[in-house]
Protein backbone atom coordinates (compact mmCIF):
# COMPACT_ATOMS: atom_id res chain seq x y z
CA UNK A 1 0.00 0.00 0.00
CA UNK A 2 1.27 3.57 -1.00
CA UNK A 3 1.66 6.20 1.58
CA UNK A 4 3.31 9.23 2.48
CA UNK A 5 2.92 12.77 1.69
CA UNK A 6 2.99 14.14 -2.38
CA UNK A 7 3.66 17.63 -3.04
CA UNK A 8 2.21 18.98 -6.47
CA UNK A 9 3.37 22.09 -8.33
CA UNK A 10 1.72 23.43 -11.44
CA UNK A 11 1.24 26.08 -13.69
CA UNK A 12 -2.33 25.24 -14.05
CA UNK A 13 -5.47 23.47 -13.12
CA UNK A 14 -6.57 22.31 -16.39
CA UNK A 15 -4.36 19.16 -16.49
CA UNK A 16 -3.50 18.45 -13.12
CA UNK A 17 -6.87 18.12 -11.44
CA UNK A 18 -8.17 14.97 -12.82
CA UNK A 19 -4.36 13.44 -12.64
CA UNK A 20 -4.72 13.92 -8.78
CA UNK A 21 -8.20 13.20 -8.37
CA UNK A 22 -7.60 9.89 -9.89
CA UNK A 23 -4.44 9.11 -7.67
CA UNK A 24 -7.04 10.02 -4.91
CA UNK A 25 -8.84 7.57 -5.71
CA UNK A 26 -6.17 5.04 -5.82
CA UNK A 27 -4.07 6.01 -3.43
CA UNK A 28 -5.98 7.28 -0.65
CA UNK A 29 -3.24 6.55 2.12
CA UNK A 30 -1.07 9.56 0.19
CA UNK A 31 -1.56 13.10 1.89
CA UNK A 32 -1.44 15.72 -1.33
CA UNK A 33 -0.81 18.85 -1.43
CA UNK A 34 -1.17 21.58 -5.02
CA UNK A 35 0.47 24.70 -5.08
CA UNK A 36 0.46 26.86 -8.61
CA UNK A 37 2.76 29.20 -9.97
CA UNK A 38 3.98 30.59 -13.11
CA UNK A 39 6.54 27.62 -15.30
CA UNK A 40 9.46 29.47 -13.94
CA UNK A 41 8.60 29.39 -10.20
CA UNK A 42 7.44 26.21 -10.29
CA UNK A 43 10.03 24.72 -12.65
CA UNK A 44 12.50 26.17 -9.78
CA UNK A 45 10.02 25.02 -6.34
CA UNK A 46 10.63 21.46 -8.08
CA UNK A 47 14.99 21.71 -8.73
CA UNK A 48 14.85 22.92 -5.10
CA UNK A 49 12.90 19.89 -3.80
CA UNK A 50 9.53 22.07 -3.00
CA UNK A 51 7.42 20.01 -5.08
CA UNK A 52 7.17 15.85 -5.50
CA UNK A 53 6.04 16.15 -8.73
CA UNK A 54 5.41 19.32 -11.44
CA UNK A 55 3.11 19.56 -14.75
CA UNK A 56 4.12 22.07 -16.47
CA UNK A 57 4.44 23.09 -20.05
CA UNK A 58 7.95 22.34 -22.71
CA UNK A 59 10.00 20.86 -19.90
CA UNK A 60 13.20 19.06 -21.59
CA UNK A 61 14.51 15.93 -19.31
CA UNK A 62 17.82 15.82 -18.73
CA UNK A 63 20.54 14.22 -16.07
CA UNK A 64 18.16 15.65 -13.08
CA UNK A 65 14.93 15.85 -14.41
CA UNK A 66 12.37 12.85 -15.57
CA UNK A 67 9.95 14.25 -17.62
CA UNK A 68 6.03 11.89 -19.23
CA UNK A 69 4.20 13.80 -21.67
CA UNK A 70 1.16 14.39 -20.79
CA UNK A 71 -1.20 16.29 -23.25
CA UNK A 72 -0.27 18.83 -26.55
CA UNK A 73 -1.51 22.38 -26.74
CA UNK A 74 -1.58 25.49 -28.17
CA UNK A 75 -2.16 29.21 -27.82
CA UNK A 76 -4.94 31.46 -29.29
CA UNK A 77 -5.78 34.51 -28.96
CA UNK A 78 -8.94 36.03 -26.78
CA UNK A 79 -10.86 39.67 -27.74
CA UNK A 80 -13.71 41.10 -26.41
CA UNK A 81 -17.06 40.63 -29.66
CA UNK A 82 -16.74 43.69 -30.13
CA UNK A 83 -13.39 44.12 -31.07
CA UNK A 84 -12.61 44.37 -34.68
CA UNK A 85 -11.24 40.20 -34.67
CA UNK A 86 -14.52 39.40 -32.88
CA UNK A 87 -15.98 37.86 -35.43
CA UNK A 88 -12.76 36.90 -37.02
CA UNK A 89 -11.60 32.77 -37.32
CA UNK A 90 -7.74 33.15 -37.75
CA UNK A 91 -5.49 36.55 -37.74
CA UNK A 92 -1.64 36.86 -38.21
CA UNK A 93 1.23 37.50 -35.90
CA UNK A 94 1.59 40.89 -38.25
CA UNK A 95 -2.44 41.94 -37.09
CA UNK A 96 -1.67 40.72 -33.65
CA UNK A 97 1.06 43.07 -32.77
CA UNK A 98 -0.51 46.21 -34.30
CA UNK A 99 -2.99 45.43 -31.15
CA UNK A 100 -3.11 46.45 -27.49
CA UNK A 101 -1.92 43.29 -25.76
CA UNK A 102 -2.49 41.56 -22.06
CA UNK A 103 0.31 39.04 -21.66
CA UNK A 104 1.00 36.87 -18.61
CA UNK A 105 4.00 38.28 -16.47
CA UNK A 106 8.00 37.20 -17.80
CA UNK A 107 8.52 33.38 -16.15
CA UNK A 108 5.13 32.13 -17.93
CA UNK A 109 5.78 29.74 -20.61
CA UNK A 110 2.89 31.18 -22.88
CA UNK A 111 4.19 34.47 -22.59
CA UNK A 112 7.61 32.82 -24.16
CA UNK A 113 6.01 30.62 -26.86
CA UNK A 114 4.07 33.60 -28.00
CA UNK A 115 7.21 36.09 -27.73
CA UNK A 116 9.62 33.64 -29.27
CA UNK A 117 7.14 33.26 -32.40
CA UNK A 118 6.76 36.92 -32.84
CA UNK A 119 10.53 37.39 -32.54
CA UNK A 120 10.99 34.67 -35.21
CA UNK A 121 8.64 36.88 -37.69
CA UNK A 122 11.01 39.92 -37.43
CA UNK A 123 8.31 41.97 -35.58
CA UNK A 124 7.89 43.76 -32.21
CA UNK A 125 5.65 43.92 -29.70
CA UNK A 126 5.03 47.75 -28.88
CA UNK A 127 1.99 48.02 -26.71
CA UNK A 128 1.52 45.40 -23.61
CA UNK A 129 0.35 45.09 -20.84
CA UNK A 130 1.57 42.78 -18.38
CA UNK A 131 -1.17 40.76 -15.82
CA UNK A 132 0.03 37.95 -13.48
CA UNK A 133 -3.12 35.49 -13.67
CA UNK A 134 -5.30 33.73 -16.30
CA UNK A 135 -8.06 35.02 -14.35
CA UNK A 136 -6.91 38.87 -15.18
CA UNK A 137 -6.19 38.23 -18.49
CA UNK A 138 -9.57 37.09 -19.01
CA UNK A 139 -11.46 40.00 -17.62
CA UNK A 140 -8.81 42.80 -18.73
CA UNK A 141 -9.84 41.57 -22.37
CA UNK A 142 -13.42 41.54 -21.11
CA UNK A 143 -12.86 45.20 -20.64
CA UNK A 144 -11.56 46.25 -23.33
CA UNK A 145 -8.18 46.61 -22.52
CA UNK A 146 -6.30 44.57 -25.12
CA UNK A 147 -6.33 41.23 -26.51
CA UNK A 148 -4.78 38.12 -24.85
CA UNK A 149 -2.91 34.89 -25.60
CA UNK A 150 -4.18 31.62 -23.74
CA UNK A 151 -3.21 27.94 -24.21
CA UNK A 152 -6.67 26.57 -26.27
CA UNK A 153 -6.77 23.94 -22.84
CA UNK A 154 -7.14 26.69 -20.33
CA UNK A 155 -9.89 29.11 -22.66
CA UNK A 156 -12.46 28.38 -20.21
CA UNK A 157 -16.36 29.24 -21.03
CA UNK A 158 -17.00 33.24 -21.05
CA UNK A 159 -19.60 34.14 -23.43
CA UNK A 160 -18.03 37.83 -23.51
CA UNK A 161 -14.50 36.59 -25.38
CA UNK A 162 -14.35 35.28 -28.86
CA UNK A 163 -11.09 32.86 -29.21
CA UNK A 164 -9.13 32.95 -32.62
CA UNK A 165 -6.39 31.13 -34.41
CA UNK A 166 -3.13 32.04 -35.16
CA UNK A 167 -2.37 31.22 -38.64
CA UNK A 168 1.20 32.15 -39.54
CA UNK A 169 2.81 30.88 -35.94
CA UNK A 170 3.71 27.54 -34.42
CA UNK A 171 2.16 27.74 -31.04
CA UNK A 172 2.06 24.73 -29.92
CA UNK A 173 3.14 23.30 -26.57
CA UNK A 174 3.25 19.79 -24.82
CA UNK A 175 2.36 19.58 -21.25
CA UNK A 176 4.69 17.14 -19.16
CA UNK A 177 4.38 15.00 -15.75
CA UNK A 178 8.14 15.82 -13.89
CA UNK A 179 10.11 15.26 -11.33
CA UNK A 180 13.60 14.79 -9.97
CA UNK A 181 15.39 11.48 -11.79
CA UNK A 182 16.99 11.12 -7.85
CA UNK A 183 13.75 10.89 -6.22
CA UNK A 184 11.50 9.07 -8.55
CA UNK A 185 11.93 5.69 -6.50
CA UNK A 186 10.30 7.17 -3.91
CA UNK A 187 7.07 4.89 -4.13
CA UNK A 188 4.00 8.09 -3.75
CA UNK A 189 5.73 9.84 -6.75
CA UNK A 190 6.44 6.71 -8.92
CA UNK A 191 2.58 5.83 -8.35
CA UNK A 192 1.51 9.71 -9.72
CA UNK A 193 3.84 8.76 -12.83
CA UNK A 194 2.68 5.55 -13.50
CA UNK A 195 -0.89 7.22 -13.80
CA UNK A 196 0.65 9.54 -16.59
CA UNK A 197 -2.21 8.22 -19.84
CA UNK A 198 -0.32 8.07 -22.81
CA UNK A 199 0.07 11.99 -24.50
CA UNK A 200 -3.67 13.36 -25.74
CA UNK A 201 -4.46 15.30 -28.13
CA UNK A 202 -6.44 19.05 -27.66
Amino acid sequence: MVTGELKVGADAPYHVLPLLAGFARRYPGVTLSLAFGNSQNVLTGLRRGEYDIAVLPNITPGDRLVAAPLASDHLVILAPLAHPFGARRSVSLREIVGQALVLREKGSTTRAIFEKAVSDSGLVLENVMEIGSREGIREAVAAGLGIGVVPWSERGNDNRLHYISVRDADLKNTEYVCCQRARRARAPIQAFIDLVPPLGIT
